[in-house]
């Protein structure tokens, strides 16, 4: 049974190292490693999915993460506004869109299209699944 309804960004990868006891192991994808939590077991060098939820990734201009944060560049493709939400598309390459989700977008800054973005997301809530 799902957790989740909706849309989920899935990023395709490989396990890229086990380190035991830590929060987040590695993932090398085409877009660069990303850190993530799993329940699945998993080894060394095995396929997976690195999925993000749209509500829970932001949009910063910094190229520099925190060390509990994970972080792709791409650039603005297209935003919508539903409701009280802006749901940006940013394309990481031309064959993957990321959506973001802006809450509440009153008090935040408005991206246009074609501007140059990181996307930012925790690595608590970054989930590893089997590809």
């Amino acid at each position: 049974m799902a957790d989740f309804i909706g849309i989920n960004n899935l990023i395709a990868g490989e396990v890229k190292e086990i380190q035991e006891g830590r929060a987040g192991w590695p993932w090398q994808t085409r877009f660069g490693l990303i850190k993530c939590v799993f329940e699945a077991r998993f080894k060394t060098g095995d396929a997976c999915k690195v999925t993000v939820r749209p509500e829970v990734a932001t949009i910063c201009y910094s190229a520099d993460p925190a060390v509990d944060m994970n972080l792709i560049a791409g650039k603005v493709s297209f935003a919508s506004y539903i409701g009280n939400t802006i749901r940006y598309d940013i394309e990481l390459d031309p064959e993957t869109i990321f959506k973001v989700d802006v809450q509440n977008p009153w008090n935040q800054q408005i991206f246009p299209v074609a501007e140059k973005v990181h996307v930012c997301f925790p690595v608590q809530i970054t989930l590893g699944i089997p590809a």
